[in-house]
């Protein structure tokens, strides 16, 4: 008899010790699971993030049209026009300047990365205002600025609650706190140049967190 409560001792204790594997294992089945899921979740959201801030967008196309040479003095002729967020080429605008090479000055504000990565859509992304085209043989002071009124700010994405954020562009220059309650991490004038011939066409883009590039597109047959 003691013999049979033995053996019914054990065999209920293994069967206890087996489900209470069974069931730790498919605890841990399960965690291992969900932590294989957020790991999945955190790496697409890691390449997301990768992804944009690799991003570059166009903002403008530059046609040289013509270059002469009068009273020793080069002069180049080009046709520039900004592109919108959207890809939508704006109104061409006309423009004369001394020398061979160009440059193309730009209002630039860049943002801290933490808000390229938690924003939607291009909320984030860095934004420039461009403000004149100058040649290498010319003061850049002596160029006319944009008029702004005929040519809208179409290289920056739409930011409907910063209207007013290129009106305090010179703030944020003076002011690091005003700029870092903006998330901006850099307020600045760029102006890349290259020297041009013509019939060339040069392509502007602006890096999603960094700043203004240009590049010489292949001729066109």
């Amino acid at each position: 008899m003691r013999w049979t409560r033995f053996v019914g001792a054990c065999v209920l204790t293994v069967a206890a010790a087996a489900f209470v594997a069974v069931r730790f294992g498919d605890w841990q089945v399960r965690r291992l699971e969900a932590q294989v899921d957020r790991l999945e979740q955190e790496k697409a959201e890691l390449r997301e993030f990768a992804t944009r801030i690799c991003r570059s967008r166009r903002v403008a196309q530059v046609n040289i049209l013509d270059q002469k040479t009068l009273g020793g003095e080069a002069y180049t002729s080009l046709r520039w026009q900004e592109i919108s967020a959207s890809g939508l080429v704006g109104e061409p605008l006309l423009r004369s300047v001394r020398g061979r090479q160009v440059y193309f000055e730009a209002l630039v504000l860049k943002f801290e990365p933490s808000l390229l990565h938690t924003a939607d859509g291009d909320a984030g992304q860095s934004i420039a205002l461009f403000r004149r085209i100058f040649g290498d043989q010319e003061a850049s002071a002596t160029s006319p600025e944009f008029d702004r009124r005929s040519i809208p700010p179409t290289s920056q994405p739409a930011r409907p609650r910063d209207d007013d954020i290129w009106k305090r562009f010179w703030h944020f220059v003076v002011d690091p706190a005003l700029a870092a309650h903006y998330g901006i991490r850099v307020a600045q004038i760029e102006a890349p140049a290259l020297p041009v011939r013509t019939g060339e066409v040069i392509e502007v883009t602006l890096d999603a967190i960094g700043g203004l590039n240009l590049r010489k597109l292949p001729p066109t047959p």
